[in-house]
């Protein structure tokens, strides 16, 4: 028996965190300032997986983990990104994105300049400017999305 009137057993979340620190190491990738267990956490579960993010104090450097506990952090997963911790449920319930997703975004980019026309025509489609070769905004699926945006042949 523990005589340390102070002593709290640790959390199943605070096992996992203090895991998180000795496998990922205690520093940001980044700017190297030092971790903290506060900046850490865990955003949802999906199925025996959980999904973890970290946000640095200093650099705002944030990042996504996928852990699997059962098999370990052998199985962990990272992702440098800007989503938010807050932002993350909104995007966990998002459809996937699929193979033809993908095809219609290569065709797309094929027919634009550059990113900046590219935003330029979904910002434009999104918000509703009037255009006759715009078509409405269908997010989420893009059933064509070169017919998004009116750039069809």
């Amino acid at each position: 028996m523990n005589e340390d009137n102070n002593y709290k057993p640790k959390s199943e979340e605070d096992a996992i965190i203090e895991k998180i620190l000795e496998h990922l190491g205690r520093f940001c990738p980044k700017c190297g300032e030092p971790r903290s267990a506060k900046n850490i956490k865990i955003t949802g579960r999906v199925g025996s997986s959980l999904v973890v993010h970290i946000q640095c104090d200093k650099c705002g450097s944030q990042s996504l983990l996928n852990i699997i506990p059962n098999i370990g952090l052998s199985m962990l997963e990272g992702l440098i990104t800007d989503v938010r911790g807050e932002e993350f449920p909104r995007f966990a319930r998002s459809r996937r994105v699929n193979k033809d997703d993908i095809l219609d975004i290569y065709v797309l980019m094929e027919k634009v300049k550059d990113a900046e026309e590219l935003i330029s025509k979904l910002s434009s489609a999104k918000k509703g400017v009037k255009n006759e070769n715009l078509k409405p905004l269908r997010y989420p699926p893009f059933s064509d999305a070169t017919e998004l945006i009116g750039l069809e042949d």
